[in-house]
């Protein structure tokens, strides 16, 4: 019989009117309340204005110092405007500026920090393994609580060096070493990163979280089309959220369409779901024996490479001639045969009838499904090309089948054998970052940061590479549990 943490939102192209139409909405829910035999909470309601930082005062006119809500028909009360309030835990200022928040979050990292020193000192108490625990379960989500809202912002090394700071007093009781111990090497000899990487791998993981949601989850729409703030053309949202949603994801309408699990167009059959038997096995031979010169034929399949990123490779023949191949690279099999598929299909979009030709049976369980899985963002991607081929020309056809180089009496794979064993001995060097996991993209960046600072200066002589063995006064330490 209450709410917590509720909040009205109005928006106008001025400020008196934005602050008029959150006043009636308060209005009106104090009434419903009364009515309810329920009433709220004044001493606890804010009022807060927001504006774009360079807003002109005779467009938008000046700004609202309060608010006079009416509570019955001889009482009101008013409500100061706020430049900074807390809601959900984010302190929000009325410019979207995020180094009160950011103060904060450090002030309470380093007050529990102290409240931790209860638990022992640099000779006794909580061991180097117990210590991290509490680190990464206590003080960590503390230090970096909201952290999307500030970690894609061009301009926030601000931020990060009151993070930072923070950090080397946790880093530095961990350690049980002085106040005066240079911290850079025992953020190395501790395998903690620093905070601007860490957080560039906590951005990395959210974006790629956002990216395999359903196309129907809100958070896609909130900074295309909100009716709680539905912002003029001439505005940014004023939030960096946009940099860490996908594009592949259109912008709908209110109220929110309603997705299938499973996308289906009339114009596209898939036949991976027929049970394979030794009929559709004759009839795929028969269709990739004798190609219409009219239908282009693209075939994928994994390459042999010893060790990731993984590499996938298309074939698009148009008849019995090759039109097009090439190899493409991801992080795992999987999203690396989408994009061999994808990128197939993209050189094959002059045709009236395509045939696609998968040797991976698992990857047809992801290609319609718009689900929550691992591969969304690569299974959009493949259904927006499709959907674009086949709104061109009602003509076009797409289909779907899954064949074998190992079936015999297949004299087209021939050709394909010796195309996939000539792009076997492709040398890919060291994959680019945005091919690893957020994990390896962020050791990478830390050996990095080490292999550079450990040839300018000497104090790095005692220490070896972080994914090295330990030295020995690590490991004596370690056995003593210090």
């Amino acid at each position: 019989m209450y709410v917590d943490d509720g909040a009205i939102f109005a928006n106008a192209k001025t400020h008196s009117l934005s602050s008029l139409n959150a006043t009636r909405g308060l209005q009106e829910i104090t009434e419903w309340l009364g009515q309810s035999g329920l009433k709220c909470d004044t001493d606890k309601t804010e009022f807060i204005s927001f504006s774009p930082p360079r807003s002109m005062v005779h467009i938008n006119g000046p700004l609202v110092t309060a608010i006079h809500p009416h509570t019955s028909a001889s009482s009101s009360y008013t409500v100061e405007r706020s430049t900074i309030i807390c809601y959900l835990g984010i302190f929000i200022h009325h410019q979207f500026d995020w180094t009160h928040h950011v103060t904060i979050m450090a002030n309470r990292t380093r007050s529990t920090i102290r409240a931790l020193s209860i638990l022992g000192n640099s000779v006794r108490g909580l061991d180097y393994a117990n210590w991290r625990k509490l680190f990464h379960s206590l003080i960590l989500p503390i230090l970096t609580y909201g952290f999307p809202l500030y970690s894609t912002l061009a301009r926030n090394k601000g931020l990060m060096d009151i993070l930072q700071v923070a950090q080397n007093d946790a880093v530095r009781k961990m350690s049980g070493a002085f106040k005066t111990t240079p911290i850079v090497p025992l953020h190395y000899l501790m395998a903690i990163p620093p905070i601007s990487l860490t957080l560039s791998k906590l951005t990395d993981v959210f974006r790629l979280h956002i990216q395999h949601l359903p196309p129907s989850t809100l958070i896609h729409t909130l900074t295309t089309f909100n009716p709680a703030a539905d912002w003029h053309l001439s505005l940014n949202p004023p939030t960096p959220l946009t940099h860490l949603l996908p594009n592949l994801f259109p912008p709908f309408n209110f109220p929110s369409p309603t997705y299938k699990s499973i996308w289906t167009h009339p114009q596209v059959r898939d036949n991976t779901i027929i049970a394979l038997s030794h009929e559709s096995k004759e009839a795929t031979k028969t269709l990739i024996c004798t190609p219409p010169y009219d239908t282009f034929y693209l075939f994928v399949c994994l390459l042999t490479i010893p060790s990731p990123p993984f590499a996938a490779s298309f074939l698009l023949f148009r008849g019995q001639m090759l039109v097009h191949h090439g190899a493409m690279r991801d992080s795992s099999r999987p999203r690396a045969l989408f994009s061999a598929i994808c990128q197939g299909l993209m050189y094959a979009s002059l045709s009236n009838h395509i045939h696609v030709f998968l040797l991976d049976l698992s990857l047809s369980n992801y290609l319609f499904h718009s689900h929550k899985h691992a591969l969304l963002d690569l299974s959009h991607s493949f259904t927006s090309l499709l959907s674009r081929f086949l709104s061109a020309n009602p003509l076009h056809h797409v289909d779907v089948f899954r064949y074998s180089i190992k079936w015999s009496g297949l004299p087209g794979t021939a050709r394909i054998d010796s195309l996939l064993e000539e792009q076997q001995h492709i040398i890919f060097p060291l994959p680019p970052l945005s091919l690893t996991n957020p994990k390896t993209h962020l050791l990478r960046l830390f050996q990095d940061q080490y292999d550079l600072l450990r040839r300018d200066s000497r104090i790095w002589q005692s220490i070896i590479r972080p994914d090295g063995k330990p030295p020995p006064f690590y490991l004596g330490a370690l056995h003593r549990k210090d």
